[in-house]
C-alpha cells in the first residue's frame, strides 16, 4: 500500500490468492490504516480477506468491514449483532453475522487476583515453582524484565528471560527453548518448577502454556491474550485451579494523573493511553475473572467502546494520546495509495527521495549488528553457514533506541578488520552500527559512541540479551 518499486506487480500477486491477517487487533493506528486500504485494493481486484482476532472492538471491526465494501463498489454496514464468538461475512449480496459455537470443555471463568507491586509478584512466582509448577511473569518493558530475573535469581532460582534486546539468531533459539519446556509436548518433569519472565513478545502467537501467569496491567485486550497463556493445554498433573494475577494501582474513584507512573515509571511511556489501563483494571476487579468466551465482548467494549468514560485525573495524559493515535493513523491515510487517484507521480510520494515507512515507532530505533572477533578477523555473531555472509549479518542484528547510541566506537587496532567485515554490506546497511565484542568473564563486551561524544560500554548475553552498562 506503499509508494515502492514493484508495488504494483506485489498487489497483482495478492491478487490470485486469499489475504489472511492473523491477530488484526494488535496493530498500531498507522498499520491499521495501511490494512484499511489493503483491504480496499483487494477488494477491487475480486480478492477474499480473513481477518482473525479474540479482542477486535467493534468500530475497527466495522472500519475494516467498510474498507472492504467500499474496494467491491458496495456500502458496507456491519451487522450490529452482539454475539460472541462470532463469524462476520460481508459479500455484495449481504452481510450475515452468525455465532461460533466453541467446545464446551474450553470456556471457563478465569480467576483474577490484583497485586500491589513487583515484589508482591516475585513472591508469588517464587511460591508457586517451589509447589512445582511452570509460572510466567510478563512485564511491560525490557528493562523490568531484567529486574525481575535478577530478584527471582536472588532468591535461588533459576529463571529463564524472553524479551525483545536478542540477536535474530539467539531469539530463534529461545524461542524453540521454550515451545520445548512449556509447549504443547512439555512433561511434568520439564516444566516442573521452571519460571519464563518476558516481554510482549510472549503474550501471543507462541502455543506456550503456564500454571501460573503474572502480568503488570496493560490494556484489556492484551490482558486477555496473556490470560490466554494460563491453563492453555490439558495436563493431568495439574492442581488447584486457574488464576490470573495482575500487578496494578488500584483503580480507585478518582485516580490523579500519576497513577499508573507511580507504579510503573517505565511501562508509563509504553502504553501511554493510562485511562484505558484504568478502564481496565476497573472492569476487572468488577467482575473478578476473565470469562471466555462469553464475557470477552463486554470487557473490550467497556475499555475501547463510545460508551466508555475516563476519570478527570487522567484525561490530559489520554486526550494526549489520542492525539497521538489520531496523528499516527492521519500519516497512515496520507501515506497509503489511494484507490481512486490512480498511479499518479504528481502526488509526490513517488519521489526518489521519499521514504515512507511501513510502520511508526514512539522513538526511532537503530539496528546493530553484533561482531566477534575470530582468527585475527572481524565476523558476524551468528556463525556462517554455506558462505551466506550477508544471512549470518542479519541474524546478527539487535533494534536498540537511537537516543541511547550515536555511532560506532570500533577500537583502533580493529577499524581495518572492521573496514573489510563490512565490504560485504549493501547500501541498505550503512545506517547500522557495528559492535565487536570480546569474551570476558562469561559474557561479551563492546562499545559504543554515546550522544555526548563519550564511549558507552556494552554487553551481550545469551541469556540476558544486549544491555548498555550504566556509567558508573
Amino acid at each position: 500500500m506503499l509508494p515502492s518499486r514493484y508495488q504494483s506487480l506485489r498487489l497483482f500477486g495478492l491478487g490470485r490468492s486469499v489475504l489472511v491477517v492473523d491477530e488484526i487487533h494488535a496493530y498500531d493506528d498507522y498499520v491499521r490504516e495501511l490494512i484499511v486500504a489493503l483491504l480496499e485494493f483487494h477488494a477491487s481486484q475480486g480478492g477474499s480477506a480473513i481477518l482473525l482476532s479474540a479482542t477486535l472492538p467493534a468500530a475497527i471491526r466495522a472500519g475494516f468491514v467498510r474498507a472492504f465494501a467500499h474496494g467491491a463498489g458496495a456500502v458496507g454496514e456491519d451487522d450490529p449483532a452482539p454475539c460472541y464468538p462470532r463469524a462476520t461475512l460481508w459479500s455484495p449480496a449481504a452481510v450475515r453475522a452468525d455465532t461460533v459455537c466453541g467446545r464446551p470443555d474450553r470456556a471457563r471463568a478465569v480467576p483474577v487476583r490484583f497485586l500491589a507491586d513487583s515484589d508482591s509478584a516475585i513472591e508469588e512466582a517464587g511460591a508457586a515453582a517451589k509447589a512445582g509448577g511452570a509460572v510466567l511473569y510478563l512485564r511491560n518493558t525490557v528493562r523490568d524484565a531484567y529486574e525481575a530475573h535478577r530478584s527471582l535469581a536472588a532468591i535461588g532460582f533459576d529463571p529463564m528471560l524472553f524479551h525483545s534486546q536478542f540477536t535474530l539468531l539467539d531469539r530463534l533459539e529461545i524461542e524453540r527453548s521454550t515451545l520445548k519446556l512449556f509447549g504443547p509436548r512439555a512433561t511434568a518433569e520439564q516444566r516442573h518448577g521452571r519460571i519464563l519472565v518476558a516481554t510482549q513478545v510472549a503474550e501471543q502467537s507462541l502455543d506456550i502454556d503456564f500454571d501460573l501467569v503474572i502480568t503488570d496491567l496493560a490494556p484489556i485486550d492484551l490482558i486477555i491474550q496473556r490470560a490466554g497463556r494460563l491453563w492453555r493445554h490439558a495436563r493431568p498433573e495439574r492442581i488447584g485451579a486457574p488464576e490470573l494475577l495482575v500487578v496494578s494501582p488500584d483503580p480507585v474513584d478518582e485516580p490523579d494523573r500519576d497513577w499508573y507512573a507511580r507504579l510503573f515509571r517505565r511501562g508509563a511511556y509504553v502504553y501511554r493511553h493510562h485511562g484505558r489501563l484504568w478502564l481496565t483494571a476497573r472492569m476487572l476487579k468488577h467482575a473478578a475473572a476473565i470469562r471466555s468466551p462469553e464475557g470477552l465482548r463486554e470487557l473490550v467494549e467497556a475499555v475501547y467502546g463510545d460508551a466508555a468514560v475516563m476519570p478527570s485525573g487522567l484525561e490530559a495524559r489520554s486526550w494526549t494520546e489520542e492525539g497521538r493515535e489520531g496523528a499516527a493513523a492521519g500519516f497512515g491515510r496520507q501515506n497509503a495509495l489511494k484507490l481512486g487517484n490512480g498511479y499518479d507521480r504528481g502526488g509526490g510520494l513517488w519521489d526518489t527521495e521519499e521514504r515512507t515507512p511501513t510502520r511508526l515507532v514512539d522513538e526511532e530505533q537503530v539496528t546493530i549488528r553484533l561482531a566477534r572477533i575470530e582468527a585475527g578477523k572481524v565476523v558476524p555473531w551468528a556463525p556462517v553457514e554455506d558462505a551466506d555472509a550477508h544471512r549470518a549479518w542479519r541474524m546478527s542484528e539487535v533494534n536498540i533506541a537511537r537516543r541511547r547510541i550515536s555511532g560506532e566506537a570500533v577500537p583502533p587496532e580493529l577499524s581495518e578488520a572492521a573496514r573489510r567485515a563490512k565490504a560485504i554490506w549493501t547500501r541498505y546497511d550503512q545506517e547500522k552500527v557495528l559492535i565487536v565484542l570480546r569474551e570476558e568473564a562469561e559474557q561479551w563486551l563492546g562499545a559504543i559512541s554515546a550522544e555526548d561524544g563519550s564511549t558507552r560500554r556494552v554487553s551481550y548475553s545469551r541469556r540476558w540479551g544486549l544491555s548498555l552498562i550504566p556509567r558508573r
